[in-house]
């Protein structure tokens, strides 16, 4: 739509707020992929990523997270920790998980324990 200035010039602005009516429905929804989160808990470190699988099957990562362990957090037990490590990721990545399914990938045995 034309618009006259203060200056006499000419303006000219597209009005958008009937684009999406004038503009086709898709048919079909967007595949969501399933996201993957990996946790790992060190002596003196935590770890965690957010990964997912591309079209050619392979393990493409999104997101690293790390951080170092406190002097309390440190004297926790082994199972504690990867505990920790579970939380911090959830903390740092939940914008993802109320979006997406995740799966979580643990080598732990208590976790496994945890998750069922």
């Amino acid at each position: 739509m034309p618009v006259r200035k203060k200056n006499g010039q000419i303006q000219i602005f597209v009005d958008y707020r009937d684009l999406n009516k004038a503009c086709p429905k898709d048919e079909f929804p967007l595949s969501i992929p399933e996201l993957m989160v990996d946790t790992t808990a060190l002596n003196e470190s935590l770890g965690a990523l957010l990964a997912q699988v591309n079209d050619e099957g392979k393990e493409s990562v999104i997101y690293y997270l790390s951080r170092r362990l406190l002097p309390t957090e440190i004297q926790y037990p082994s199972t504690e920790k990867h505990y920790l490590a579970l939380v911090f990721a959830a903390q740092k990545l939940r914008h993802y998980m109320l979006s997406h399914s995740i799966s979580l990938i643990s080598r732990v045995n208590p976790l496994q324990y945890l998750m069922t």
